[in-house]
């Protein structure tokens, strides 16, 4: 369960907090070495004393609470982790409340990652989130039930942006699958997961279209090798729905 929780914890963390230690670290060291910085005593003249002091506690600062948080690589790495440890849970009955306890945090982090431009991370969201969908699938225990079921606005908020305009083709096939998942789940009634049903019904119009491109929610679909991949999830999502039905 630890592993879930610092991956979860550092995907937003901030380059200074993670990197925290490491300079405590190196002070540390420098000072057991009795390696010192330039005293104040050579700075001559109280103002360049004060506007010295004034720069190494903003730098200092920025380093330690700095705001930026870890580069997209890094997190894409997290979201690797995520999903290996999802895969290795699922599969083991007497582990699989591990993940239960962590839905919350998984799903904001699916919602973080859908939401950004980076098609892989997009990829990883989409992948976590439907892993989630398919052991509250096979779960029969109530209580674990009840905290995905929580999550039922949060997870549509987390699918709709791989329907945005620049979303790749991949990510577009992706989607459609995790929102027939979503659908068969009985999370929640049709009638509260409108955007997803009406979102799969309309892409069954798609086949009717003789143009040379679709329109898959505010995503357009160019290339012919594109489409069939967009129509064979189609397909595959209906047929999923026809069978959990």
């Amino acid at each position: 369960t630890h592993w879930f929780e610092k991956l979860c914890v550092m995907f937003n963390m901030t380059r200074g907090k993670l990197f925290r230690s490491i300079f405590q670290r190196v002070d540390k060291i420098l000072e057991e070495k009795g390696i010192k910085k330039v005293e104040e005593k050579q700075i001559r003249g109280e103002e360049e004393v004060s506007i010295t002091n004034s720069s190494e506690k903003t730098t200092k600062g920025a380093l330690l609470e700095g705001s930026e948080t870890i580069c997209w690589l890094a997190k894409i790495s997290i979201l690797r982790l995520l999903f290996y440890l999802c895969e290795q849970v699922q599969h083991d009955e007497e582990s699989s409340h591990i993940i239960a306890k962590q839905v919350p945090s998984l799903i904001r982090i699916s919602f973080q990652a859908s939401t950004t431009r980076v098609a892989s991370m997009k990829s990883m969201g989409l992948k976590i989130l439907n892993i989630l969908l398919k052991q509250h699938t096979r779960m029969n225990n109530t209580q674990e039930n009840l905290m995905i079921e929580q999550q039922e606005a949060q997870i549509t908020s987390a699918l709709m942006p791989a329907f945005s305009e620049g979303s790749s083709p991949d990510n577009v096939a992706s989607a459609i699958n995790v929102a027939a998942e979503f659908l068969g789940s009985n999370i929640a009634p049709l009638e509260r997961m409108s955007r997803i049903s009406q979102l799969l019904v309309t892409l069954l119009g798609t086949f009717n279209d003789k143009s040379s491109d679709i329109k898959v929610g505010e995503t357009t679909i160019i290339t012919q090798r594109a489409r069939r991949k967009v129509e064979l999830a189609i397909l595959n999502a209906w047929a999923w729905l026809v069978y959990s039905s």
